[in-house]
């Protein structure tokens, strides 16, 4: 059997002083062309999974596997070329620009005291382009709104090239056509080999993207296919309200939570599609 390119076994970690765990005994195998959204509440450890997978954050228990060496073990340089890490939020301290901060995406391919070259800078152009944001290039991070920063991260992180990528809410900040861009670069990047993992607070992501979920819960995690975990009484149970699996004017699965609002024109219950229709519990 071949080695999955990320692996967690048995993971856990309670922050300090902490009377609980944020989660434990995790399990996952991050595999090219399954991405992999993980779902869940504020508090459960989203982030801290994604850092903790990274080897930005030590688990208190269990082990980080990237291409079946402890990621411990490696030093920055390494897993940088292995492992690309998009931070939902990072402190703009400098006025560099946009184009700028992608191209540090090359740094790990660089030596000691190599300068970016004619290569580094087309990849790094390569993937302003890919997200439609090109034209940011030569604007100061400090003058860009926080969804056009977020998308620059992500940018630097494709520009980093590594087989492995981990998106922390790369939909956060975003308006609904630059979501519908990342969802597409998700799959796509997927679709050509790579193993994605992304977090989200919407079960709808993971419904356009397909492949595993991973939905933490206050009392446990559930992972598994999208298409056995998206499923209503899992939501409930995560989430704490009502949510329905609907099928969208599109043709699209979505998932619609009860937010209390007056009722408008009803939906037809999703339904004959193997890959989304939740099993009958």
């Amino acid at each position: 059997m071949s080695v999955a390119p990320l692996e967690a076994r048995g993971l856990g970690f309670r922050h300090p002083g902490a009377a609980r765990p944020v989660f434990a005994g995790l399990q996952l195998a991050l595999r090219p062309g399954r991405p992999l959204t993980i779902l869940g509440p504020n508090g459960v450890g989203k982030s801290t999974l994604l850092r903790c997978l990274a080897g930005l954050a030590k688990p208190g228990e269990g082990a980080v596997l990237l291409g079946g060496t402890p990621v411990a073990a490696l030093d920055d340089a390494a897993r940088a070329r292995r492992l690309a890490f998009m931070a939902q939020s990072e402190a703009e301290a400098f006025a560099f620009t946009a184009g700028e901060i992608v191209l540090t995406g090359r740094a790990a391919h660089l030596g000691l005291f190599q300068r970016p070259g004619a290569a580094d800078r087309a990849r790094a152009a390569a993937a302003l382009r890919r997200l439609g944001i090109a034209h940011l290039a030569p604007r100061p991070m400090t003058a860009l709104s926080g969804g056009e920063q977020q998308m620059v991260r992500l940018a630097r992180a494709l520009a980093q090239a590594a087989p492995v990528l981990l998106l922390d809410e790369p939909t956060a900040h975003l308006d609904l056509a630059n979501q519908r861009q990342v969802l597409d670069v998700v799959r796509a990047l997927a679709a050509e080999g790579l193993a994605v993992a992304m977090s989200s607070h919407d079960p709808s992501h993971a419904l356009a993207c397909g492949g595993e979920v991973l939905l933490l819960g206050r009392d446990g995690a559930v992972a598994g296919p999208v298409g056995e975990v998206i499923r209503p009484d899992l939501l409930r149970r995560a989430y704490g309200l009502p949510i329905e699996i609907l099928r969208s004017g599109f043709g699209q699965a979505v998932a619609v939570p009860d937010f209390g609002a007056p009722a408008g024109p009803p939906r037809a219950p999703i339904g004959g599609d193997a890959a989304c229709t939740p099993p009958s519990s």
